[in-house]
């Protein structure tokens, strides 16, 4: 059956025992093919598969390589977020925020002790057996901040960490850790001594 043939407003025909309809579609072969924007109230979906996302106009994008982009539609990374400030915000901002909390309490004077080791964020870079990187570099994390313009007092931090106690006590806390390896202070650093701040 076919309503409006010359722009195939509905299209339905068999395939094999199961029929298939087409909006915008000559040929359909899925149970419903659509060829154009979809408009609805409400729509329930057991489960969905789709080639790209795109919500909002960038907000947010999958793209057909698998990409996410927030606030970008051409993501050029596994996930990129792209944000442009525009305008003075009533307080400071933050562009990403990850919360965790630890709190198991659920009455009055009951204490909680959370027993295992806690990673907020955790980066693995591995190569596998008989693969290797070769005349190249590999940077665990890297932070480009040189396009920063300052003016008076203000300050720029490469790396801030904080891990003061309310009472300033310091034991068993510390700011990093360096596992191995060599710790390596560029010439400019070692002239102008103001690569590494402690507060």
């Amino acid at each position: 059956m076919i309503v409006d043939e010359e722009s195939y407003g509905l299209v339905v025909k068999k395939r094999g025992l199961n029929p298939a309809v087409g909006i915008g579609v000559s040929e359909p072969y899925l149970s419903l093919e659509v060829a154009g924007t979809i408009s609805a109230n409400i729509m329930t979906v057991s489960g969905v598969q789709l080639s790209t996302i795109n919500v909002a106009d960038g907000g947010f994008v999958i793209d057909v390589s698998g990409n996410v982009g927030i606030g970008t539609t051409q993501p050029s990374a596994s996930f990129q977020i792209d944000k442009v400030l525009d305008s003075n915000s009533s307080k400071p901002y933050i562009g990403e925020n990850i919360v965790i909390e630890i709190d198991g309490v659920d009455r009055l004077g009951q204490e909680f002790y959370f027993s295992q080791d806690l990673t907020a964020v955790r980066l693995d870079v591995d190569t596998l057996e008989n693969s290797f990187v070769r005349e190249n570099v590999v940077k665990g994390m890297d932070i480009d901040l040189v396009s920063v313009n300052l003016q008076a007092d203000s300050k720029l931090y490469g790396l801030y960490v904080d891990v003061a106690t309310l009472e300033g006590v310091t034991q068993n806390r510390y700011p990093a850790v360096f596992m191995g390896g060599h710790y390596r202070d560029s010439k400019r650093c070692k002239e102008h001594r103001k690569c590494l701040f402690i507060a």
